[in-house]
């Protein structure tokens, strides 16, 4: 007689008898059910003898931890009638979309005579979901424009955007003009006019401190 592996069936006493009254067959599960759509953690995995077909069932506040907020940055020029002076804020942006964090996006507006406006390059973002947006003046000195054209510009496209239903987690932050760090602009310009002069031959040259020091000493203008 064959022997079959079973379990006792419950009576008041417990029962190691092999008889098929005391003994039910174990079932083994079958290749036509179909897999369980989700696991639930709080199961046993035994409770899916077939597998499922996804993973644990993710919860509503469950986020990469490395998810970073998206964060738009908006470049801001006067504007020209001449197209390349405009282009040339385009691929200022372009450049720096390259070298920004992957959760940055760079666009460029022009605060008027050409579009993109002010308003349109926040509303792009608002229709790209991107609610925390930093403005940049690309501008040399903080004048009327850098004020209070701009921030006025900036304002009234915040309350068009939430007026439109489209603002009401938008957050618009300013900086200031990019000429506004002088130490950093001294740089540029003493780099660039050494760059013009070339090796001449000068022992000495201007540092960024307007201290006289040996050329050996300037680096990049050495």
């Amino acid at each position: 007689e064959d022997y079959k592996v079973g379990r006792s069936t419950f009576t008041r006493e417990w029962s190691a008898s092999s008889t098929s009254e005391n003994l039910v067959e174990e079932e083994a599960p079958s290749s036509n059910e179909k897999a369980a759509e989700f696991f639930d953690p709080l199961l046993s995995p035994h409770a899916y003898p077939n597998g499922t077909k996804s993973g644990p069932v993710a919860r509503k506040d469950d986020k990469t931890k490395d998810e970073k907020k998206q964060i738009g940055v908006l470049l801001i020029d006067h504007g020209s009638k001449r197209e390349s002076s405009n282009a040339r804020l385009e691929a200022l942006a372009e450049i720096y979309q390259k070298r920004a964090p992957s959760h940055h996006t760079v666009k460029f507006a022009h605060m008027e005579i050409a579009p993109p406006s002010i308003e349109d390059g926040i509303r792009e973002f608002c229709n790209d979901g991107v609610m925390d947006i930093v403005c940049h003046p690309y501008f040399l000195s903080p004048g009327r424009h850098v004020l209070e054209d701009i921030p006025e510009l900036i304002e009234a496209a915040v309350v068009q955007m939430k007026e439109e239903g489209m603002g009401d987690e938008l957050t618009v932050r300013t900086t200031e003009p990019v000429g506004s760090d002088l130490e950093q602009m001294v740089d540029l310009i003493s780099r660039m006019v050494g760059d013009t002069l070339g090796d001449s031959g000068d022992e000495e040259a201007y540092d960024s401190g307007f201290l006289k020091k040996k050329k050996s000493e300037m680096g990049a203008l050495g």
